[in-house]
């Protein structure tokens, strides 16, 4: 089967720069800028971020999102090689939010881009999607290591895009991608 599974923030989308901005106009400084963790990186207490993403990720601000770097020469590369690209993404279940989320796509990729769209929760656990691609050993995308390590409990073939929040993270069994050029060398040449 000729499909890979991507999350959407931070691998297809840069939602990090304008939820940055989105901040600064909600009066927020950032303090530790290559931290992963909201709460961390403007120096807030856990649920108020939390708050924070949900307000952001149903606001119309989440259909500005641009592409992350070259995603969509690569992921037009994959598309014309025959491969399917199912989403799993942790934008939050807000019915509207997936429906603005939906649309985005639909603009940025082509509107026949994605076969199957999972949400889960924002920030939330995604082990019950990819335990539905279970033995599959599909190609899993993602910019959280955490999310990456979980794709290896369902035989996955994790690619973690590089970003500032998780140059520490080293795994034998995780593969690496600072762009999309590299992630379709790496599918691609399989």
């Amino acid at each position: 089967m000729k499909k890979i599974i991507t999350d959407v923030d931070g691998v297809l989308l840069d939602w990090n720069t304008k939820f940055n901005e989105w901040m600064q106009d909600e009066g927020f400084a950032i303090q530790s800028p290559d931290n992963y963790a909201v709460n961390l990186r403007y120096d807030i207490n856990r649920e108020q971020a939390e708050g924070l993403i949900k307000d952001f990720n149903e606001s119309t601000w989440i259909s500005h999102l641009s592409y992350l770097r070259d995603a969509k020469e690569g992921v037009q590369k994959l598309v014309d090689n025959g491969y399917k690209i199912d989403i799993c993404t942790a934008v939050g279940t807000n019915e509207y939010t997936q429906q603005t989320r939906n649309r985005h796509l639909g603009y940025c990729f082509g509107k026949k881009t994605f076969d199957k769209m999972h949400y889960v929760t924002g920030n939330g656990p995604k082990d019950h999607i990819l335990e539905q691609y279970d033995g599959t050993g599909l190609y899993w995308l993602e910019d959280k290591p955490e999310n990456a390590v979980t794709g290896l409990k369902f035989g996955l073939k994790p690619i973690l895009i590089s970003h500032p929040w998780n140059t520490w993270f080293e795994h034998p069994q995780v593969e690496r991608a600072d762009d999309w050029e590299k992630v379709c060398e790496i599918i691609l040449d399989e």
